[in-house]
């Protein structure tokens, strides 16, 4: 008799490493070599680019997130526990987004968008693995809310 394994054991493990990878993804991305691993002040300094560009974003472009509640967002953004319940893809589109916007050829130019075109691709790995392993949330709403422009097109390079 073939037994299945549910989707569970997968959906906790991805909750509780998806931080973690995000912060070497980051890291890997906006340098020219990739990282083994990363120290605490490597982790440091990547996360604090990271709420740097979701900052930005928010303010650049409020009327876009007028369904985020801020303080919420951040609040648990912040808390490591409350983190893990965040949908990966909302975080991976909100940076795609940010740094899009801040690659034009004044600012971060070619290589922020192939950059940004980088976080669209997890953006959309990370919304079909959740669907697909049941983990449905508001925050998978509001991913898809966001990544909806993201994900049916590709940005110009």
């Amino acid at each position: 008799m073939t037994e299945s394994l549910g989707a569970q054991p997968s959906t906790n493990f991805t909750r509780k490493v998806w931080w973690d990878s995000l912060l070497w993804f980051y890291h890997s991305t906006s340098h020219d070599h990739s990282a083994q691993g990363l120290t605490t002040t490597l982790r440091e300094a990547s996360a604090n680019r990271i709420a740097h560009d979701l900052r930005w974003i928010f303010r650049a472009s409020n009327y876009w997130f007028s369904f985020f509640h801020f303080p919420s967002f951040f609040g648990n953004f912040y808390d490591p526990l409350r983190r893990e319940r965040m949908q990966p893809s909302l975080i991976y589109a909100l940076l795609a987004i940010s740094t899009f916007f801040q690659s034009s050829e004044v600012g971060w130019g070619e290589a922020g968008r192939e950059r940004a075109l980088r976080f669209r691709d997890e953006a959309q790995a990370a919304l079909e693995a959740s669907f697909a392993s049941g983990w449905i949330d508001e925050t998978l709403a509001q991913s898809a809310w966001v990544s909806f422009p993201l994900l049916h097109r590709r940005f110009a390079v």
